[in-house]
């Protein structure tokens, strides 16, 4: 097992050694997953397709929530408000 130690920037931001990263084939702008396993560790994994999908659907959902749109029916309401919209944008 590789270990390294890094340090946590002024932000919190950390940066994944190259021989992780070269190991793993992290590329810019790949997404990571971070679970605090709850004993001090926080594990790192790769987001595959499906994934990136659960996790884009995930912040999607955290965000209408904090708009106040956290039913089925006022989902289906901004759905309908925002087809109309582009409807009438694409048409006019």
């Amino acid at each position: 097992m590789n270990t390294e130690i890094i340090k946590v920037g002024e932000k919190g931001q950390i940066t994944i050694p190259i021989k992780f990263r070269e190991n793993e084939q992290i590329k810019k702008g790949e997404l990571l997953e971070a679970v605090d396993l709850g004993d001090g560790s926080i594990l790192f994994t790769k987001v595959r397709k499906k994934q990136e999908f659960m996790t884009a659907m995930k912040i999607l959902g955290e965000q209408l929530k904090k708009k106040g749109i956290d039913t089925e029916e006022k989902i289906i309401k901004m759905c309908k408000d925002v087809r109309k919209e582009v409807y009438n944008e694409g048409f006019s």
